[in-house]
């Protein structure tokens, strides 16, 4: 059976309440995939940026549009591969129970809101003990 993450959840007893530290489920193939993946992606990224600065691409029809259109989709695309990355390095996720409300909080994860929800409107809630 398949581990959900490759650590220990820990638990924290604070004065707020209690936090529960699960690790990010890691994948070694993907880290190692993106890690040389980013390395070219860097690559295109500085050679993209340079010709347009440089002025290389002036007089060709086209190709300064282009290649502005292409860096802004290779950009965002890169964006995406470096959030995953983070991600799976360093990524932990933190529920926080303090009274009245559960806090879910990705540490790690770029760019994402916390997300806190009333305890009293939660219904259903269970643990399941891996065997």
């Amino acid at each position: 059976m398949e581990r959900p993450y490759d650590g220990i959840a820990t638990v924290i007893d604070t004065f707020q309440g209690v936090k529960v530290l699960v690790p990010a489920k890691r994948n070694m193939f993907i880290v190692l995939f993106l890690s040389a993946w980013l390395c070219g992606w860097l690559m295109g990224e500085v050679f993209a940026l340079t010709s347009l600065v440089s002025g290389i691409t002036k007089g060709i029809a086209g190709v300064e549009l282009f290649l502005l259109f292409w860096l802004v989709g290779w950009t965002v695309g890169g964006g995406f591969a470096i959030r995953i990355w983070f991600w799976q390095v360093k990524g932990k996720e933190v529920i926080s129970f303090m009274p009245g409300s559960i806090t879910i909080n990705k540490e790690g994860l770029l760019f994402y809101k916390s997300k806190t929800f009333d305890s009293n409107e939660i219904k259903k809630i269970r643990v399941v003990e891996e065997e």
